[in-house]
């Protein structure tokens, strides 16, 4: 049995995400990026992406889960390796020029305008790790938590692409475009299916979003609105626990009984590990708690995968942790 037993508040099942068991924790020896593959496959088919888009006529710096192109767009592999997994690697060339000709094309037919970005640009939340590996990674989007940025993405029906600052000069300046993208992420919330599943451990709980788009994670950016929409309650003025292990989840804990939320904050931290390191597209190991509009960090993961909790003495107060203590 998992260290985790779920109750869904819905009734249907239709394959979305799933919060990680305990039971599958133990690190498999996987990519880190493209966790559909081993990390030898992983080699194989970034090769393969690299030497097929040469042939196309496309010179391209492959990362860890994206390749930039000389002109400075990029492309996610997400969704390709994902098709390309379990598949025999012959055929990896045709299915890659097949989904990059798609793309490209979709690229070309499309001229970003004012008007286009309007409609498509959407706020989303990324690990910084994997920002890091562009040039111009300091210039993405802007710090919103520790190892977490706040990016602007360009999403179509072919790909989401983080926008380059180049690509948004002539459209200056950058801060309504960010509101924008909020706006548009707030649509997610009427457009998307999401589901809150109840996540009990002994005598601790908190509730955990789960959705197929790729934004669920992200709706950490309209917090108070998620509480209120799925839980009915607003968010006390004590604040929420929250994690987003990785972009298809967003677990949380209102905090109102102290001693409710210290028991979730008792397991947060290994849910939150968990998800990231097993998750597709992972955001961030740690917890944070959202308090008054600002967002602090309460767990971390070190790179040898050891977990710390530092809620630091406000919340510790707030848990009543400094009076236990004093006890």
């Amino acid at each position: 049995m998992g260290l985790f037993s779920r109750r869904s508040r819905s009734s249907d099942d239709e394959g979305r995400p799933r919060p990680t068991p305990a039971d599958q924790r133990v690190p498999r020896h996987v990519d880190a990026a493209l966790t559909m593959f081993t990390e030898p496959d992983a080699a194989t088919f970034r090769a393969t992406v690299r030497s097929t888009l040469a042939e196309m006529g496309y010179e391209v710096v492959v990362r860890s889960d994206h390749v930039t192109t000389d002109d400075d767009r990029q492309w996610g592999l997400w969704n390709l390796a994902a098709g390309c997994a379990g598949t025999d690697p012959q055929d990896w060339p045709s299915t890659i020029r097949e989904h990059f000709t798609t793309i490209m094309a979709a690229g070309d037919d499309e001229p970003l305008t004012a008007a286009y970005l309007e409609q498509h640009v959407v706020a989303r939340l990324m690990e910084e790790d994997g920002l890091r590996q562009t040039p111009d990674w300091i210039d993405r989007g802007l710090e919103w938590a520790p190892g977490v940025r706040q990016v602007v993405v360009v999403d179509t029906p072919q790909t989401v692409q983080v926008v380059p600052p180049a690509a948004l000069e002539e459209f200056a300046p950058l801060g309504p475009w960010f509101d924008r993208g909020l706006v548009n992420l707030r649509a997610q919330l009427d457009l998307e299916e999401f589901e809150l599943e109840e996540i009990t451990h002994q005598d601790a709980s908190f509730s955990c979003l789960l959705g197929d788009s790729v934004y669920t994670a992200s709706l950490a950016l309209l917090l108070p609105e998620v509480v209120r929409r799925y839980v009915a309650q607003p968010a006390s003025e004590k604040g929420v626990l929250f994690a987003i292990p990785y972009r298809h989840q967003l677990a949380f804990h209102v905090i109102d009984e102290p001693r409710a939320a210290l028991e979730a904050l008792m397991v947060l931290p290994q849910f939150a590990a968990a998800g990231f390191l097993e998750g597709s597209g992972p955001v961030s190991p740690s917890v944070f708690w959202w308090h008054e509009g600002q967002v602090r960090q309460v767990s971390t993961l070190s790179p040898e995968r050891t977990l710390s909790v530092t809620p630091g003495p406000e919340l510790e107060a707030l848990l009543g942790m400094t009076q236990r203590d004093e006890d």
